[in-house]
């Protein structure tokens, strides 16, 4: 470990780097998803910190940027994303010096928090590294039953969207700002394939993004699809229009999916209207938000799990 360098990635690691995460993540990652995750986001850049023995990238650890709303002004996280480690510097601390090494970097971009979603074999390492569990997201169902497609006649469906269309957050709620920039960045450029459905009624808008599971289990000889609901947007809370949306949603997919599913804080205006219509949680799948204060002066707001607004589109995996 004596010949071990740890620094801020730059260009010429670039080879080096995505080498290191196809061997770890074989399908998954890759050159489009390197591009995407750290060279697309124009206006704030990733944190990249990798350990080098020689000239060889033997670790890799990385934080992708997102801008939330809290009440009159904005939060700067950054996600825990992709971490690798070449198979024979495992378990030797190299994650904990990574982590603090980057700290000091994190200070000095003004970033508030990290935060991040971790899986069970990395749940140790993110704990001891200071992150915070607050709030443990449980997914919620809407089974889907097939059938002849309803005419929607009285409402239309839009394709488009603009910043004009102001869609809703609760001031008091720590909520990934949306735009179309952040639209066009998170599912338009991203390698991954996603649905935007806008439904319009009386000039009001719902927008949900969806993402379909391609990874199928067999279970009593059927076999269930279901349609992840990443992300939903609206410009007005009224309850009528909640529900025709998500009708005209059911009616648009029941045909291709068992069910549909997604996570929500059913404390915040949205999650309380999503929680009308998704009323089956799920025991076996769920997401625990952990955070990892870096600004100190908000670390009582960043702690209170009753405060975050997120959707499953803010977990980088979907």
């Amino acid at each position: 470990m004596n010949d071990i360098t740890i620094k801020e990635f730059s260009i010429e690691d670039k080879e080096g780097s995505i080498e290191l995460l196809k061997t770890t993540f074989p399908g998954a990652s890759n050159e489009e998803t390197f591009k995407w995750r750290y060279e697309s986001y124009e206006k704030l850049k990733p944190l990249i910190i990798i350990a080098k023995s020689g000239e060889k990238v033997v670790s890799f650890v990385s934080w992708m940027p997102w801008v939330f709303n809290y009440e009159d002004k904005q939060l700067i996280g950054y996600q825990a994303c992709e971490g690798a480690t070449a198979t024979e510097f495992r378990n030797k601390g190299l994650f904990t010096k990574m982590f603090l090494f980057s700290e000091q970097l994190a200070k000095e971009m003004n970033i508030d928090f990290y935060f991040g979603f971790p899986s069970k074999m990395s749940y140790g390492p993110v704990y001891r590294a200071g992150y915070y569990p607050i709030i443990n997201f449980k997914f919620a169902k809407r089974y889907l039953i097939p059938g002849v497609k309803k005419n929607f006649r009285l409402f239309t469906e839009s394709v488009n969207f603009s910043d004009d269309d102001f869609f809703l957050y609760d001031d008091d709620k720590i909520s990934p700002v949306f735009n179309q920039y952040y639209h066009e960045w998170r599912f338009q450029k991203n390698p991954f394939d996603y649905d935007t459905i806008i439904y319009e009624e009386n000039n009001n808008k719902v927008l949900f993004v969806l993402r379909s599971n391609k990874s199928l289990r067999k279970k009593y000889g059927l076999i269930p699809k279901k349609i992840m609901i990443v992300d939903f947007q609206t410009t007005a809370f009224f309850d009528e229009l909640i529900e025709n949306a998500i009708n005209y949603l059911c009616n648009e997919y029941k045909n291709r999916a068992s069910y549909l599913t997604t996570f929500f804080n059913a404390q915040s205006s949205r999650g309380n209207l999503l929680s009308r219509y998704f009323k089956l949680k799920t025991r076996l799948e769920s997401r625990i938000l952990c955070v990892r204060p870096i600004n100190y002066n908000k670390r009582n707001i960043i702690l209170n799990g009753k405060l975050w607004d997120i959707m499953p589109h803010i977990v980088d995996y979907y």
